[in-house]
């Protein structure tokens, strides 16, 4: 169990921002594919309360390094997640317990054994740094558009972080992406319950 600390913005100019960090001296550590699958009970008891349920599959490539013979060989890890309800602050924080599995199909079917029914599955690509005990997320969500995302230990930590790359007098994005894509579908009267890139 810890506390998840993180801003969102929107931003498009994920290029000028990768410049940035590596005139900062950020450590590029890679890109990420991943597919996201929430959970939740038939009465949505835990949207209600402000809680999710997440099932997440990531590949990691890592970067390639001057060198180094062939390309880098991806990683994928699987993980569940629960996420609390957000705590009081100026940044959204939430207590987040995460469990690492070797099997998406099973883990959903356990999930669904459970009681849990899957409300909605969306992809994400992203770009992931590394700058002061900060992860910085360059993210791009079907639909959503591009995004930018700084995780770290603290508020403090995140708010300089912030600040460094240039953010800081940007307008915060306070919705989850689930939350976003969830009035999209709504408002557009949509069936699908899987969002994914082209």
């Amino acid at each position: 169990m810890s506390i998840e600390v993180e801003v969102k913005h929107r931003y498009d100019d994920h290029a000028g921002l990768e410049r940035r960090l590596a005139q900062l001296g950020a450590e590029f550590l890679g890109v990420l594919d991943e597919t996201n699958a929430f959970f939740d009970k038939p009465d949505n008891s835990l949207r209600k309360t402000d809680q999710g349920l997440r099932l997440r599959v990531e590949t990691l490539t890592p970067p390639k390094h001057a060198g180094q013979d062939g390309e880098p060989t991806p990683a994928t890890h699987i993980n569940i997640c629960h996420k609390g309800p957000r705590l009081h602050g100026p940044l959204k924080s939430r207590v987040e317990t995460e469990v690492y599995v070797d099997n998406a199909d099973k883990a959903g079917t356990l999930l669904e054994a459970l009681g849990f029914q899957r409300t909605l599955t969306f992809e994400k690509k992203r770009r992931r740094w590394l700058l002061d005990g900060c992860r910085i997320e360059l993210d791009t969500v079907p639909i959503l558009g591009r995004f930018v995302e700084i995780e770290g230990p603290g508020e403090a930590a995140v708010i300089a972080t912030r600040a460094k790359i240039g953010l800081g007098a940007e307008p915060e994005e306070r919705k989850s992406y689930i939350t976003m894509l969830a009035e999209h579908i709504e408002k557009h009267a949509m069936t699908t319950r899987h969002i994914g890139f082209e």
